[in-house]
């Protein structure tokens, strides 16, 4: 009675497997996965003072803040969230208590140091389509091109007309006229395959400036642009606060052509 969109009703059970990616739930876990990577790779830097050096035991209690996280977390978080007001900033809180009681306190300044929320979200998005493109849709696509790549071949002797402009014209098969379908979807296959999400990881206002403030020697440029990789995504270096999402763009026009 309450849902805002049929897919959580009438089409719920087609599309229920999204859940693990698209829920609010899994934008949490996704945010944690980017915050907590972001500070172990801080720590592996050696260039930066003061910061806690972690070990391996260490790395691994972190990592399971994230791969842990469930529904018993999620309403954690949610708790916190009512009173910050804003979701990221439940998320930092809620990961700096984990980190205090799991690793170390003198490691909490270190949560979410010099960004701004876009930092986490652009990855965090970029990450969660990229995981239900791979894992999820991928996989459907491919088996919609073995059927008709089946029908090809079934149908490939079976003559028809073949019209133009509406009028009859010469003759083809079945086979050939499902071979046109399947060529358009395999090439917006390999395209899908190919594409590159972008992130942004450059704080505030997209300079780095906070920073640059603390540690004016490094190339936080350079730091940023591999982190970003780390995550299996393409750092996008020129930006204001937000990243534009123009890779999004460009991945939902794939789509859009799949649905042609």
């Amino acid at each position: 009675m309450t849902n805002i969109s049929p897919l959580d009703n009438r089409y719920k059970k087609h599309v229920s497997e999204l859940n693990e990616y698209f829920s609010e739930q899994a934008l949490m876990k996704f945010r944690l996965y980017v915050e907590v990577n972001y500070l172990i790779f801080l720590s592996q830097h050696r260039a930066l003072k003061n910061i806690v050096s972690l070990d391996k035991k260490d790395q691994q209690k972190l990592e399971k803040i994230y791969s842990n996280f469930d529904q018993k977390e999620y309403n954690e978080v949610k708790r916190i969230e009512t009173k910050t007001k804003h979701d990221v900033s439940a998320v930092i809180q809620y990961l700096s208590k984990k980190v205090e009681k799991n690793v170390s306190r003198a490691l909490v300044p270190w949560v979410h140091f010099g960004l701004t929320s876009e930092d986490i979200n652009s990855a965090a998005y970029s990450l969660m389509i990229k995981e239900a493109v791979q894992s999820s849709m991928l996989k459907t696509l491919e088996k919609l091109s073995g059927a008709l790549k089946k029908l090809v071949s079934q149908n490939k002797g079976f003559p028809m007309l073949a019209l133009t402009h509406g009028q009859p014209a010469t003759t083809t098969t079945l086979g050939k006229e499902m071979a046109v379908f399947h060529a358009r979807l395999s090439r917006q296959i390999k395209q899908l395959k190919k594409h590159e999400l972008l992130a942004k990881f450059s704080g505030a206002t997209g300079t780095l400036a906070a920073h640059k403030v603390a540690f004016p020697k490094e190339t936080w440029v350079s730091f940023s642009e591999k982190f970003i990789k780390t995550l299996g995504l393409k750092n996008n270096p020129i930006t204001t606060q937000i990243e534009p999402n123009d890779s999004l763009a460009e991945l939902l026009q794939n789509i859009i052509r799949i649905n042609n």
